[in-house]
């Protein structure tokens, strides 16, 4: 089984909606998939408001069995695993007892048990508490990068405590890096993808690039991932299916090609 931590040095990037979308789609393509957040805020609860009232991660960390904490979706290959009802005056707590990585890795020792493929870990924004938690006890971090310049500029501090984090000997490790909310027609959303195909080596971005577009926010008032806006999935639910297909080959869920004559190349229209 694999762990998918999404990671972000400031709030505001997208990051619960891409989690929801990549799990929904991963679980499209035959991965079983639990989807689960580490954050107080709740923003599964937020994004998901049909979503029946569930134990989540706080009780299954006081000892609730996990196949009790988690919901079931209308797919057999999705879970949603909530944070779960956390009064105010506990998150520091919550926080703390995350914070090592030991929790992080019985959730995936439990979810590997329970037959899930893929565990995928919804982060507060920034490197502290339970996100901290999930870099040391997970394998792969996946960032969302908002086309916009103060998320750009939020990468420094975060890429430079991954490295610090990767040193003191978190199993996390940085698999690359997601544009998300692009605007081909801004200039200062342009300027920083471009920014980021010359700053860093082409493995770690992702070729898939999510634009910002009217139907997220019309997904999200809904409650719903993208593909199921309506019965025929809408043409940009496409853009995570590309991620996913990205993400597959990146946490070794596919191989890739052995070989030249597996690669992907343009088939002749003739035979």
């Amino acid at each position: 089984m694999k762990i998918l931590t999404l990671v972000s040095g400031k709030g505001g990037v997208g990051r619960t909606t891409l989690t929801l979308n990549l799990a929904y789609a991963m679980a499209q393509r035959g991965f079983r998939v639990l989807a689960a957040e580490v954050d107080p805020a709740a923003g599964f609860r937020q994004a998901l408001p049909a979503m029946k009232e569930s134990n989540g991660v706080a009780r299954w960390m006081t000892g609730t069995p996990l196949s009790q904490c988690y919901t079931e979706t209308r797919i057999d290959t999705l879970k949603i695993l909530e944070v779960g009802p956390i009064p105010l005056r506990d998150r520091g707590e919550f926080h703390e007892e995350l914070a090592s990585g030991s929790q992080v890795r019985r959730l995936a020792k439990e979810a590997g048990e329970e037959g899930f493929d893929l565990l995928m870990l919804d982060t507060p924004a920034g490197l502290a508490g339970a996100t901290l938690g999930a870099i040391r006890g997970g394998e792969y971090v996946l960032v969302p990068v908002q086309a916009e310049p103060l998320a750009a500029r939020a990468l420094i501090p975060l890429l430079e405590g991954l490295a610090e984090l990767r040193n003191e000997g978190a199993t996390g490790v940085l698999t690359g890096f997601v544009v998300n909310m692009f605007q081909q027609r801004d200039p200062d959303s342009l300027s920083v993808v471009l920014d980021l195909w010359s700053s860093f080596p082409p493995l770690l971005v992702l070729e898939s690039v999510i634009p910002r577009d009217p139907i997220f926010g019309r997904a999200s008032t809904l409650g719903v991932p993208v593909a199921l806006l309506r019965r025929q999935a809408p043409p940009m639910a496409r853009v995570f299916e590309q991620l996913a297909e990205e993400v597959e080959y990146r946490l070794g869920l596919r191989p890739y090609p052995e070989n030249e004559e597996d690669e992907d190349k343009p088939i002749c229209l003739f035979s």
